[in-house]
C-alpha cells in the first residue's frame, strides 16, 4: 500500500490500491467473513440500530387496572370497525352532496315516521325520511307551533303540599319558564295524566284542542302570570304517569352483544325472531329526585332467614313509550298513530339477585322490581319527532359514563355486523303485541336499555351503585331523569 502524497492544492491524498467498501449496515447481508468470524448464520441480515431512546423489555405479567373511557366500545373485530368507518364516510359525503331525502308533493321534506325502518338491515340516513302519517302534525308546521301542538310537555307536580296534577311545561327542553296547572286554568281538562290521555285520541279531540289553547296563552306570558303558572322552583315533580302496564323490552342488538360477550356468551338466535319483553311493577313508580332504597333481598340458605343488601345495583338508560291509543292487529304502518309521546326510563336493576332468579327459568323479579323510574316529562309525539341523532349523557355522582348519540350507539356500533338487525322498532312492537293481546292506551313500554347505558356491559370493568350515589340520564329533547340510592338501613 502507497504511502500518502499531496495533490496540486496541498491537500494530502492517498495512493495505491482502492480501501475496500464498508458493509452496508441497513439490512444488506453481512460479508462472509464477519459470518464466519461471529458465528452470524449467511441467512440473517444486519439490521440498522434504532435510534432515539431505546423501549424497555416488554415484562410479561398481569396488566395493571384500567378504566376504560365513558362510552368506550370494545371487543368487536377491527374488520367490523372499518366497514362502520366506510359506512360512516358515505353518509358525510352524501350530506356534503346536499342530500336531504325524497322531497314532499309540496315541495317539502317529507314527513318522518317514529322509529320506523326496514327490518333485517341497518337504517340508512335518506330511508328515515319515510312518508307521513297521517294525523301527526310535523315539527316545522309553523300553524302546529302557534297552537302549541309542537310544544307539549306534560309533569305531574305538586306545589305547597297539595296532591300530584297535570301540568304542561313552557319554555325549552332544557330551560323551563313555567309549569301550568291544566286544570286549573281550564276545568274542562282531567288532572291526571291517564284521564288526559284518554279524552284526547290521537292528539286530537275537544280536550286537546283546549290545552292546546291553554299553552298558547301561556307563552305570552312575561314576567307577570296568572296564578295557574308556577315557576319551575316552586314545584315538586312526580312521575309524569302511573301506567296502566308497564313492559320492557330487550331492543337493541348492541346491547345484548355486549352482555353477553361479559358472560362469554353469544347472543341468542331467538332474539331475532320476536320482540322479547317482560311485565314490570306498574305501581312502583318514582319520579325525578326522588331518592330510592337500596335493594335487600331475603334467602334461606341454611333453612334460615337471611337478609341480604344487593352489591350489584345497577341503572339502565332507556326511551318509555307511552301509548296514546288501544288496539289489537294493528300493522307497523299504522302503529305510530298509537303512540302518545315519549319519556325517559330508568329501569333500576340488582343484577345479583337477577341473575339468581334468572336460573329458576320464571323471569328476572324480583331484581326487576326493585324500582323504575320515569321523567321529567312526556314529551308528545308531535314535538319530539323521530329518534334520530339525539344526545343521551349519562352521568354518576357528575362523572359521565355515557356521552354518544342515538344514532351512533345504535345503527353505527361496531357490535352490529353489517346486514344484521340492529334493534326492534316500536312499530314491529306494537304489530308483534297487538296480535297476541290487546293493548291500552295509558301503558309504557321501556325499549330496552340503550347501547352502553347500564354498568352491566362492562364487564369486570363494572362499577356498580352504592348507596349515596346520584344518577342522571339526559336525553336531547326530554330533560334529565335524576335520581339517588338513599342510605343503608
Amino acid at each position: 500500500m502507497g504511502g500518502p502524497d499531496v495533490d496540486r492544492c496541498g491537500r494530502r491524498v492517498r495512493t495505491g490500491p482502492p480501501r475496500r467498501p464498508a458493509p452496508r449496515r441497513s439490512g444488506g447481508r453481512a460479508p462472509r467473513e464477519a459470518d464466519r468470524l461471529l458465528g452470524v448464520p449467511a441467512e440473517w441480515k444486519i439490521r440498522k440500530p434504532s435510534r432515539g431512546r431505546v423501549r424497555p423489555p416488554r415484562i410479561k405479567g398481569p396488566r395493571p387496572e384500567c378504566r376504560e373511557p365513558p362510552g368506550t366500545l370494545r371487543g368487536p373485530p377491527v374488520a367490523a370497525i372499518r366497514a362502520g368507518s366506510r359506512r360512516a364516510g358515505h353518509r358525510s359525503r352524501r350530506l356534503r352532496q346536499g342530500h336531504r331525502g325524497p322531497r314532499a308533493r309540496d315541495g317539502g321534506l317529507a314527513g318522518r315516521r317514529f322509529l320506523q325502518h326496514d327490518s333485517g338491515r341497518r337504517a340508512d340516513l335518506s330511508s328515515l325520511f319515510l312518508p307521513h302519517v297521517p294525523g301527526i302534525r310535523r315539527a316545522s308546521d309553523p300553524v302546529a307551533r302557534v297552537r302549541g301542538g309542537a310544544l307539549m310537555r306534560l309533569v305531574r307536580f305538586s306545589a305547597a303540599g297539595s296532591n300530584p296534577r297535570l301540568g304542561a311545561v313552557v319554555g325549552p327542553w332544557n330551560r323551563w319558564e313555567w309549569v301550568v296547572d291544566l286544570a286549573a286554568a281550564d276545568p274542562e281538562i282531567p288532572g291526571d295524566t291517564v284521564a288526559f290521555i284518554d279524552a284526547c285520541p290521537g292528539l286530537k279531540g275537544a280536550t286537546w284542542e283546549r290545552a292546546v289553547g291553554v299553552l298558547a296563552e301561556a307563552g305570552r306570558f312575561g314576567t307577570e302570570a296568572p296564578a295557574w303558572a308556577l315557576r319551575p322552583p316552586d314545584v315538586r315533580l312526580h312521575p309524569p304517569i302511573i301506567p296502566r302496564l308497564l313492559r320492557d323490552f330487550l331492543a337493541f342488538r348492541a346491547h345484548v352483544a355486549r352482555t353477553r360477550s361479559a358472560a362469554w356468551t353469544s347472543i341468542p338466535p331467538e332474539w331475532d325472531l320476536l320482540p322479547a319483553y317482560y311485565n314490570g311493577n306498574h305501581l312502583n313508580i318514582v319520579g325525578t329526585g326522588d331518592a330510592i332504597p337500596p335493594m335487600r333481598f331475603e334467602t334461606f340458605e341454611g333453612g334460615s332467614p337471611k337478609i341480604i343488601q344487593s352489591s350489584k345495583m345497577d341503572y339502565e338508560a332507556e326511551i318509555g313509550f307511552v301509548l296514546g291509543q288501544g288496539g289489537r292487529d294493528i300493522p307497523a304502518a299504522r302503529a305510530a298513530e298509537h303512540l302518545f309521546g315519549v319519556t325517559i326510563f330508568n329501569d333500576f336493576s340488582a343484577r345479583d339477585i337477577q341473575m339468581a332468579a334468572g336460573k329458576i327459568g320464571m323471569g328476572p323479579a324480583p331484581g326487576k322490581d326493585w324500582a323504575n323510574a320515569l321523567g321529567p316529562c312526556i314529551v308528545t309525539r308531535d314535538e319530539f319527532g323521530e329518534l334520530r341523532d339525539q344526545s343521551v349523557v349519562v352521568r354518576v355522582n357528575n362523572e359521565e359514563r355515557l356521552r354518544d348519540r342515538y344514532r351512533t350507539m345504535v345503527f353505527e356500533n361496531p357490535w352490529v355486523p353489517p346486514g344484521a338487525r340492529a334493534l326492534w322498532s316500536f312499530p314491529e312492537m306494537v304489530e308483534c303485541l297487538s296480535r297476541i293481546q290487546p293493548i291500552q292506551a295509558g301503558e309504557v313500554w321501556g325499549s330496552g336499555t340503550i347501547p352502553g347505558g347500564c354498568e352491566l356491559e362492562r364487564g369486570d370493568r363494572a362499577r356498580y351503585l352504592k348507596p349515596g350515589d346520584r344518577v342522571e340520564i339526559e336525553i336531547e329533547g326530554i330533560g334529565i331523569l335524576a335520581n339517588s340510592i338513599g342510605p343503608a338501613a
